[in-house]
């Protein structure tokens, strides 16, 4: 059977949350389709050389809004670079005879809506974050818009015009992340951070900034600590991204976190593991899992958790709710409540079997297999197509 052609179009170089399940996505679905693939230079590209048949380097600058008097706003020189990159991409797609071009973050958004509307191309836009501007969804749509959870869905659509559109959570591939946790070894990883046996320790897999809220783990952990209570934080993660450009802040929330970290003797409860290229070693010797994150729309490192069975603490923000269905397979907590949040890490810490993580496990094969969420993605390229 003939293959399927796709362009997938992705912003960022690293191996982040979305480029994470592309890599995961192409696992599945390399032997039905033709993986075409234009990305930055980085970990993402090089890893997707597994996949795909050809890949096409691109060093384009990533959108930013223009700041002037404290105010941002639109930078429309970005939107005429994307439109001759959709020139250049429309060239690429007719030499190559691409059927769809899959685009996965704001840059690509707006060059395959080009393609689309001005060069009458399939296109397939994969919405994975809350917060780009919903004026995306008000204009012409493209042939599809896939987005990761009901919520995203919700909020950048404000319930209306379901029109061209597909909700599809993430999938992880559940057998090959518990090889991966069986790689290790649980005491020699805690003796290396010097965290005693009995220690309860949470986990954070994350990187370091604003909107993941690390700030809100510290404040909670602090006063649970003072009165005694046998618990680390770790945080896995580095700090790469300090800038937030598309608000225009550009606060370094690292070092904030190492000021209050210091400011109130937190050294022998905090540890920052700063980049790790494998994070599955890590769950292995957690003992909770804690995400305070805000409008985080499907976050993988929820999948990790719930894979390795460890109870979960999250806010009732973004797709978090909907994956956990609002308290049922995880301590919800409200967004940064502090009081809150403290008091679910204590009554977790005091009954570790408060959520039943056999139960969560099953909700996880159930809904969020990795072969799950290829097949529906597929499904949607031969609708296209018909």
């Amino acid at each position: 059977m003939k293959k399927i052609k796709v362009l997938y179009i992705e912003d960022v170089g690293e191996i982040a949350g979305g480029p994470n399940s592309l890599l995961q996505l192409f696992s599945k679905i390399n032997n039905s389709i033709e993986i075409h693939l234009f990305a930055p230079d980085g970990p993402f590209a090089e890893q997707a050389r597994d996949y795909a048949s050809k890949i096409t380097i691109t060093n384009k600058t990533r959108y930013e809004q223009i700041k002037f008097f404290g105010m941002s706003f639109p930078n429309f020189y970005h939107i005429y670079l994307r439109f001759i990159e959709s020139i250049q991409l429309f060239f690429y797609v007719r030499k190559n005879k691409i059927d769809i071009v899959h685009s996965n973050d704001l840059d690509g958004h707006v060059t395959s809506w080009f393609l689309c509307h001005f060069f009458g191309i399939k296109v397939v836009w994969h919405i994975r974050i809350m917060t780009w501007p919903k004026i995306l969804y008000k204009i012409k749509r493209v042939s599809q818009i896939i987005f990761v959870s009901d919520a995203v869905k919700d909020f950048s659509l404000d319930n209306q015009n379901d029109k061209n559109v597909s909700v599809i959570y993430n999938g992880i591939n559940i057998e090959h992340f518990q090889r991966e946790l069986d790689k290790y070894d649980y005491s020699h990883i805690r003796k290396k951070f010097n965290i005693h046996k009995d220690t309860f320790l949470f986990g954070y897999v994350s990187r370091i900034k604003d909107q993941k809220r690390q700030m809100i783990v510290l404040e909670s952990i602090l006063p649970l600590i003072r009165k005694g209570m046998d618990l680390k934080v770790m945080f896995v993660g580095d700090d790469s991204i300090t800038r937030d450009v598309i608000s225009g802040k550009e606060n370094n929330y690292y070092n904030e976190l190492q000021n209050f970290t210091k400011k109130n003797n937190l050294q022998n409860h905090v540890i920052f593991t700063g980049h790790q290229k494998v994070t599955a070693k890590f769950y292995k010797i957690f003992n909770g899992f804690i995400f305070p994150a805000i409008n985080d729309s499907n976050p993988r490192v929820i999948l990790e958790a719930m894979t390795s069975k460890i109870p979960i603490i999250a806010n009732n923000t973004g797709g978090v709710m909907n994956m956990l269905e609002n308290g049922r397979y995880g301590l919800i907590s409200e967004v940064d409540n502090v009081e809150i949040f403290s008091e679910k890490i204590k009554n977790l810490v005091n009954d570790k079997s408060i959520i039943d993580v056999n139960k969560t496990f099953i909700k996880l094969r159930r809904d969020f297999s990795l072969d799950t969420h290829a097949q529906n993605i597929l499904n949607i390229y031969k609708i296209l197509l018909k």
